[in-house]
């Protein structure tokens, strides 16, 4: 029987703090950039505190909802219960074990990391620190805590520094903007995770926003995706290098092989159909495309329209207009969330089944197969948009939240092995085709 362990560590006597800035970029320049560990192992003891986390354990990555056709990631959050009978976990105990220079170092912006171990394999699953901390010692027998933990994004949330008097950055590759911005506020190197190929240049910037409304403002102006991964590493991939087949089937048919799931949440609406899109960048001309077809599928026209790209030329804006009708134009089924309690069967799954379901990631597309009452399966391809774990002593819930995208439109670039190569040789990337293929 292969069941995960969720193993707990706090990461002590950290040499660094979580965010160091790089004082370079501001005008005028007042200090050499920081070359700090922003959340990297080094400088931290990770110590295992797992035996001290009571039933509750529950983390969340991604977006809790489907809102409009650029994605919106919201901050990571995990909340652990600890029992602190002993007082350990009291900030306010210095006589506990983890004291360091007369001050506890259980404290907010405290490293926390959730790791899944199934018979001595050990995969992380998600990583933040402690944003507060709740104390419950009402009773002389009965004592805990609560960490209330989140990821990097609110960190890059509320990193907004002043902006530059003079605009920086025209020309830059989404990748380059995104990369400009996490110098700015000290994020290392080596958690970040970016895309190489992206298909849009940015105006300059003065980056008068928090760091995560700046990150954001380039990926919808590159139609791309921008998430905190489970190991705590920005990712940003384009529009291009999301798969469009699924990596594995979650069903409910007796007809076709898949994870079980016990819940669904199924809808066919026009809540998310745009078959008009006008999108302008900052100080441009607007650009509209539309799809007649599709307005007279459903009878409507649906508009989406917004006017603060940053894109370099109203070519690219048209890109990411078209992607948009690409994708949202016509009546999809929608599968919002699946549900898994315990999932698919704690006992009938494999260790390779479960790291299947431990490893699902932001951006991967999976298959959702639904027995309906009278016979017939409802069959889904849907994009992982958030992911939700519960933990208790014997039981494991999963939420997994789901966008759903046109399976019949496809991005590829020219020449590039990962996005299509038609043109036989060549160097990657020199050129960008969009393809509707009607089955």
């Amino acid at each position: 029987m292969a069941t995960p362990l969720f193993t707990v560590e706090i990461g002590l006597a950290s040499s660094s703090p979580w965010f160091t800035l790089d004082l370079t970029e501001l005008s005028p320049a007042t200090a050499p950039a920081v070359d700090a560990p922003l959340g990297e192992d080094l400088g931290y003891a990770w110590t295992d505190i797992t035996g001290h986390v009571l039933e509750g354990l529950t983390f969340r990555r991604g977006s809790t909802r489907s809102q409009g056709p650029f994605w919106r990631y919201e901050a990571g959050t995990a909340s652990i219960t600890l029992d602190n009978l002993d007082g350990r976990f009291d900030p306010l105990n210095l006589d506990g074990p983890y004291v360091s220079a007369g001050q506890s170092e259980i404290r907010p912006n405290l490293p926390v990391r959730i790791s899944a171990d199934i018979d001595g394999d050990v995969e992380p699953m998600w990583q933040g620190v402690v944003d507060s901390i709740d104390l419950d010692y009402n009773s002389v027998t009965y004592s805990t805590v609560q960490l209330r933990c989140v990821d990097g994004v609110a960190f890059l949330q509320a990193a907004d520094l002043p902006e530059l008097s003079t605009p920086v950055g025209a020309g830059d590759t989404a990748r380059a903007r995104i990369e400009r911005i996490l110098d700015r506020v000290g994020w290392p190197v080596s958690k970040r995770d970016l895309d190489p190929v992206t298909l849009s240049t940015m105006q300059a910037s003065t980056l008068a926003a928090s760091a995560w409304a700046d990150i954001l403002l380039t990926a919808d102006s590159d139609a791309g995706y921008v998430w905190i991964d489970r190991n705590g590493r920005l990712v940003y991939r384009t529009r291009g290098s999301i798969p469009t087949r699924p990596s594995q089937t979650f069903s409910s048919s007796s007809t076709t092989t898949g994870k079980d799931f016990g819940e669904i949440s199924i809808t066919r609406d026009v809540a998310q159909v745009y078959n008009t899109v006008t999108l302008a960048r900052k100080d441009g001309t607007a650009v509209t495309v539309e799809d007649v077809d599709a307005q007279a599928t459903i009878g409507q026209v649906r508009g989406y329209s917004r006017s603060d790209l940053i894109c370099e030329t109203n070519d690219q804006v048209t890109d990411v207009a078209n992607w948009v009708l690409g994708v949202y134009s016509e009546l999809q089924t929608r599968v919002e969330e699946i549900a898994l309690s315990p999932p698919a069967d704690t006992d009938l799954l494999s260790a390779g089944a479960w790291w299947e379901l431990l490893r699902l990631e932001m951006g991967d597309v999976v298959q959702v197969v639904h027995a309906t009452p009278d016979g017939r399966d409802v069959t889904v391809n849907a994009l992982v948009r958030g992911l939700e774990w519960t933990a208790g002593v014997r039981s494991f819930d999963c939420k997994v939240s789901l966008q759903t995208q046109n399976p019949e439109y496809i991005l590829f670039v020219l020449d590039d092995p990962d996005r299509g190569l038609l043109a036989g040789g060549g160097t990657a990337g020199t050129g960008l085709g969009l393809v509707s293929i009607t089955a």
